[in-house]
């Protein structure tokens, strides 16, 4: 996204160093390219700024459309009748058919609308005479393929089309709540159908509150703003090269079209929280296998059960409050905690003469070097 509110974009030109004649971008090799005498050179620093993050607040808080700017200052549009999708692309390029539908585009095209221009992008690295070869090898592989598939191997047939994304980056913390449950099994005495007493083994459940706090960072929470095309097709093409990622330059369209997103930026934001939350959650329940809160009251024998802790022989206390007080040497305040022989213990509620509540995890163990 682009909070800022740039002028309006000049068309680059780019003189050939052999010839004298303009060059165009090439992205199948990331350079610029002479189409006159085939001469190459690497893009300008200056013509290729760095990829860079922008505030969402700053973008949200930003009133009007002065901060919209088009793809390019040639860009035309088109939308499609038949499945609403909006494409653009640079002269000469046509409109042709509706890469998603397939349907013909019978409106004139028009200069493209302003929109939250892209920061970057992934250039093609397949050029098309070698896409058309692999489909045409798919196909031929395909004994029923039906003739409309067929038709797309094609030389008019095969086209590339720059998807749009919107990535977010987040810094999170999050506070939870809720119960952990242990398992055990117990032996229960029942009557059977003709009167004889039996016993059996059965599975009960402990719950025991929790809480705590897990951070978690985020970069590149990729959204698709594209609906036309299947989530889960998106998906399956999953991991995107961010590391191969180019700053925009509207000579990229050369040859190629655009898709115009169709989820605006705070909506996007909305699905990458969802996302997020799913990581989050996964933090939450980890977290909670190996953390608990209990009463300071409980038997040091159930805590061995539950995280397979054991305190060394000499230890006199018998409760998990009386542990963390023998271990600082007095009767601790809430908010105390000590860390040892792998495990912590945090004073949650208690008073000058007991330990009323506390929270017990387990310590990640220590590489030894």
């Amino acid at each position: 996204m682009a909070p800022q509110q740039p002028p309006a974009p000049q068309p680059k030109q780019f003189p050939c160093s052999g010839c004298g004649a303009v060059m165009e971008f090439a992205p199948a090799q990331g350079l610029l390219k002479c189409g006159h005498c085939g001469h190459t050179e690497p893009v300008p620093a200056e013509a290729a700024p760095a990829v860079a993050a922008h505030p969402l607040e700053e973008f949200l808080a930003l009133v009007g459309d002065a901060h919209l700017r088009p793809l390019s200052g040639q860009a035309l549009q088109v939308q499609c009748t038949g499945c609403g999708s909006v494409v653009s692309f640079e002269p000469p390029q046509v409109a042709g058919a509706c890469p998603f539908c397939g349907a013909n585009v019978v409106t004139q095209p028009k200069a493209a609308d302003p929109l939250v221009a892209p920061d970057g992008l992934l250039p093609f690295k397949v050029p098309k005479d070698q896409a058309q070869t692999q489909v045409r090898a798919w196909l031929q592989s395909r004994w029923f393929a039906p003739g409309a598939l067929k038709r797309l191997a094609r030389q008019e047939g095969i086209a590339g089309l720059y998807l749009p994304f919107w990535s977010y980056d987040a810094d999170t913390v999050s506070r939870y709540t809720g119960q952990r449950g242990e398992n055990y099994t117990e032996t229960e005495t029942y009557t059977d159908s003709d009167g004889n007493t039996q016993t059996r083994e059965v599975t009960r459940t402990t719950w025991w509150p929790t809480a705590g706090q897990v951070s978690r960072g985020f970069r590149d929470v990729l959204i698709a703003a594209s609906r036309s095309v299947p989530e889960k097709k998106l998906n399956g093409l999953a991991p995107w090269d961010l590391e191969s990622l180019s700053p925009y330059e509207p000579a990229y369209l050369a040859g190629f079209k655009a898709q115009r997103y169709q989820v605006e930026l705070p909506d996007g934001f909305e699905d990458a929280k969802s996302v997020m939350a799913r990581v989050i959650d996964r933090d939450v329940r980890q977290e909670s296998d190996t953390s608990f809160v209990a009463p300071g009251s409980l038997d040091l024998d159930r805590l061995h059960e539950l995280l397979g802790f054991r305190p060394e022989e000499d230890t006199e206390s018998t409760t998990v409050g009386g542990l963390v007080a023998e271990w600082l040497g007095h009767v601790p305040q809430v908010g105390e905690s000590v860390e040892r022989e792998g495990i912590r213990i945090e004073v949650l509620a208690g008073n000058e003469l007991r330990v009323e509540q506390v929270r017990v995890s387990k310590l990640e163990a220590q590489a030894s070097v």
